[in-house]
């Protein structure tokens, strides 16, 4: 059993390591400064952001659930935060745009 979980566990790192190599240049890596993470951390989502954030040396911001159909709120942080990368689910892209289209 030692050896097995041992194998597994290998397994895993190099897994983590190879979805960094893929992700690295689809989603530009080497010029990610800082993320923000929006989906759920019971998303597979959350895992993926977190890992392509922090392998980078990128800073990871953690949006308040709460903001994510506030765009005023939400793009206050995005600017405060200086984030340059994202991943938006429609709905709170659409109420982003309609905000940003309206009040800018």
């Amino acid at each position: 059993p030692s050896l097995t979980s041992h194998l597994q566990m290998t397994s895993q790192r190099w897994d983590l390591v190879n979805a960094f190599y893929a992700w690295e240049k689809a989603y530009q890596i080497p010029s990610l400064t800082s993320h923000l993470q929006m989906a759920s951390f019971a998303f597979d989502v959350f895992s993926g952001d977190v890992i392509r954030t922090l392998c980078s040396g990128a800073k990871l911001v953690l949006c308040p659930r709460e903001w994510l159909l506030e765009p005023d709120k939400l793009y206050k942080l995005m600017l405060v935060e200086k984030i340059d990368s994202a991943e938006f689910v429609p709905a709170v892209l659409r109420n982003l745009v309609e905000y940003l289209q309206r009040d800018f």
